[in-house]
């Protein structure tokens, strides 16, 4: 049996599944996607030449699209982010090229995620279940059947993740906020001694592509230089402190911290507000997503008496969890 966790976000697409006969794998891909002839080739490809020579191509909708591509090779750079991006072709092409990275026909059970807020919209959860079941044409002579599907709210695969590498389990009167900090999304549940608190948990859409966005603006009002954001992310991804932009020098790792502390005390805030009515403070704060260094900060100011703990491997904490959730559940 395949069991497949996979967290589509918009800056990173993660992955992890096993079989009865091989050990787990994990991979994180950049969440670039595009019809094909939007796509740059590798240097040196043909005019004409259909190779990507990265990520994946695949077929949504009878068009070929590039899949797991930095959006920095796409043409007009990335559609702009929106609630929405679950039913757009450039998400099926994210999922088709995940199914290409696995490569079996067949997935016993797929588990995914939606922002916390999105997932509590039943209709939405079924409509994006409807989209990943079945059988997909995933490109030429290649398909696959996806037997079963189960959506969580986004932060819950951490948490799962999380408790697997404990040696005690999760305390019995503990309060644990989990939170994701994300690309285009901020997901948290809370969870009080072994039960999730559905009221307490939401979402808010100022992930870390807020903190790209005024990284744009500061660079451009101190070195008068423009540059696009997927060029500005995909620098931190690559974890760079510093970047020659033409004769400018720029200190990324200065105007990012600036820059998340402008955005970040708002974003916490707002997981700070959906508490409110809580009874008890929260005791233990478990972080993951790989947007978690612009927040950091703020979260520790926010609930200084906490205990924190870092998911391991945080960008991958959320597909990992998934898999064990898909794994144990059959």
């Amino acid at each position: 049996m395949v069991h497949l966790g996979l967290d589509i976000g918009y800056g990173q697409t993660k992955l992890a599944w096993s079989s009865n006969y091989a050990q787990p794998v994990a991979e994180v891909h950049p969440s670039g996607a595009a019809p094909i002839e939007r796509c740059d080739r590798m240097a040196g490809g043909q005019v004409g030449d259909t190779a990507l020579g990265y990520g994946e191509e695949v077929i949504v909708g009878n068009r070929r699209f590039g899949s797991l591509i930095d959006p920095d090779r796409i043409q007009n750079g990335m559609q702009v982010l929106h609630q929405d991006y679950a039913g757009t072709p450039e998400y099926m092409a994210l999922y088709y090229g995940a199914l290409a990275r696995v490569g079996s026909n067949v997935i016993d059970h797929l588990v995914t995620g939606l922002p916390v807020a999105q997932c509590k919209d039943k209709e939405r959860a079924r409509y994006v279940k409807s989209l990943l079941l079945g059988r997909h044409n995933v490109r030429e002579g290649f398909s696959v059947s996806v037997n079963q599907v189960t959506i969580v709210p986004q932060a819950v695969g951490a948490y799962y993740a999380f408790q697997d590498r404990r040696i005690a389990a999760q305390p019995q009167h503990d309060t644990l906020l989990v939170v994701d900090f994300g690309h285009f999304s901020v997901d948290w549940v809370l969870i009080s001694g072994r039960s999730f608190r559905d009221s307490s948990s939401n979402s808010c859409a100022q992930g870390g592509s807020y903190v790209i966005d005024r990284m744009v603006s500061l660079i451009k009002a101190k070195h008068g230089i423009a540059v696009g954001r997927e060029r500005i992310y995909g620098y931190v991804r690559e974890g760079l402190k510093a970047v020659h932009l033409g004769t400018e020098e720029v200190d990324l790792h200065a105007i990012g911290h600036a820059a998340a502390a402008e955005v970040a005390p708002t974003v916490v805030g707002q997981i700070r507000a959906s508490l409110r009515d809580q009874s008890t403070d929260v005791n233990r704060v478990l972080l993951c997503g790989g947007s978690t260094p612009f927040f950091e900060a703020a979260m520790r100011d926010a609930f200084p008496k906490a205990v924190y703990e870092l998911a391991p491997m945080p960008v991958l904490a959320n597909a990992i969890g998934f898999r064990l959730f898909a794994k144990k559940s059959g």
